[in-house]
């Protein structure tokens, strides 16, 4: 089966959003059978054979076309939040904007066969994209191996920091981002329930090897954690702290 590449911008990686697994997979399905070096018409439909996503994920056409229209169904009514500066570079830091995925999707059984149409504001994140903007690029196959919606959100960010090595996120921002703000009050339970579960779930199962390298405290409270960020895997006795 042909390597399926996904293309996004940052921007999108790192909005506000929560998509359960299924609904990521035909997002990223759709992603990847479109040419994303150009601008994408958010008038156009775009075609997705049922077969395809069959195939890829290992399911029956019937059990596929199931699925495809329960994400669909609940892709049309979900919105993510993304920083205004994604379109304007002027606009103020603090300034959002809040859009749905898609704007609808059209179904042809008799030949297994549905049709995407993005919303404006999709489109622009995710075509004509190029280095100077800045944009993420993954193999479907690696994200979709991993198990919860949270490993899923953590590879993306992680991802976006390959060349680099590290990065460091707060955690107010990592709990902003995966939508979970009014839970996890205690950073001890967020780490053990989220952070390294997600963490051993990207090392186990993707082409990406993430560790804790620092935690920072204002007083007796964690802030911000420096991660550490490799291709493949990387040996302990090399002072890689994993799961630290």
């Amino acid at each position: 089966m042909q390597k399926c590449e996904v293309y996004k911008s940052f921007f999108l990686s790192k909005s506000i959003y929560n998509l359960t697994k299924n609904e990521h997979q035909l997002f990223d399905l759709v992603l990847g059978r479109m040419n994303q070096t150009i601008s994408i018409n958010p008038s156009i439909d775009y075609r997705i054979p049922v077969e395809d996503y069959a195939e890829r994920f290992n399911l029956t056409l019937e059990y596929a076309y199931k699925e495809i229209k329960e994400a669909c169904s609940s892709l049309t009514k979900k919105t993510y939040i993304v920083k205004t500066r994604a379109f304007n570079p002027t606009a103020p830091i603090e300034h959002e904007t809040e859009a749905n995925w898609i704007d609808r999707i059209t179904y042809n059984k008799a030949e297994n066969l549905i049709m995407v149409k993005f919303t404006e504001t999709t489109a622009l994140l995710v075509s004509n994209l190029d280095k100077e903007k800045g944009f993420l690029k993954y193999n479907l196959e690696n994200k979709h191996k991993l198990g919860n919606i949270y490993s899923i959100r953590f590879y993306e960010l992680f991802k976006n920091w390959l060349v680099a090595g590290w990065v460091t996120y707060t955690i107010e921002d990592l709990k902003t981002w995966l939508m979970l703000e009014e839970r996890y009050g205690l950073y001890g339970h967020f780490k053990a329930n989220i952070l390294l579960p997600a963490i051993e779930d990207i090392n186990k199962n993707t082409d990406i090897t993430v560790g804790v390298e620092k935690e920072f405290k204002e007083g007796r409270r964690v802030v911000k954690i420096k991660f550490v960020v490799k291709g493949g895997k990387i040996e302990k006795d090399r002072g890689f702290k994993g799961l630290a």
